[in-house]
């Protein structure tokens, strides 16, 4: 399998009902959607949420 196109987009949408450890006062989110075409046809989406930043989300330190 071969990936032939990628197409991925950022959208600002409203927060309604997202609670964390963060907290619920994020009234608006920013989302990624991405579509993959592969070499066969077949169509994949995904999509992620990022949180606020994290010790998790920090880079690695080697």
């Amino acid at each position: 399998m071969t990936i032939r196109k990628i197409a991925a987009t950022v959208q600002r949408l409203d927060n309604t009902t997202l609670k964390t450890s963060y907290g619920s006062n994020m009234t608006q989110r920013e989302h990624v959607f991405v579509a993959e075409e592969d070499d066969a046809g077949t169509i994949g989406f995904d999509e992620g949420s990022p949180l606020p930043i994290s010790a998790a989300s920090e880079p690695l330190k080697w």
